[in-house]
């Protein structure tokens, strides 16, 4: 992995994961606004064109080959979140309830993506075995 690549992590996806659980905690997954998953995953991680310092890393790379899209990339890098940072396998497991539950579930996946209620059937297609996910 790069220099690029782990920088990208550490100060752009890790923060960003960090952050969308601290406020899926406080909203109690009910707040579809206050958490906007896909939103602030767009902001945070978003590449400029044309600087010559921000290359497209190897997550946005690879996502982008598999045909991600930008909640599939979001969820994508929650899931992979407490792989590299443990304390969010802990605010994962508090979220479901279950210190053994340190990571990402479809159940907790469709939650976050739909707070509300709103959409939940829909969003459960982005985990059958011909999606891209």
């Amino acid at each position: 992995m790069s220099d690029a690549d782990v920088a990208f992590l550490e100060r752009r996806v890790l923060p960003w994961a960090e952050a969308v659980l601290a406020r899926a905690d406080a909203s109690r997954l009910v707040d579809a606004e206050a958490l906007d998953l896909v939103g602030s995953f767009e902001t945070e991680t978003a590449v400029t064109p044309g600087a010559s310092d921000e290359a497209p890393t190897a997550f946005q790379r690879v996502s982008g080959a598999a045909g991600l899209d930008l909640p599939a990339r979001a969820l994508l890098a929650l899931a992979a979140a407490p792989y590299l940072v443990p304390a969010i396998g802990v605010r994962l497991g508090d979220l479901q309830g279950s210190p053994l539950a340190d990571r990402l579930t479809v159940g907790l996946a469709v939650d976050l993506l739909h707070p509300d209620g709103d959409g939940r059937v829909a969003a459960l297609r982005r985990f059958n075995p011909e999606s891209a996910l």
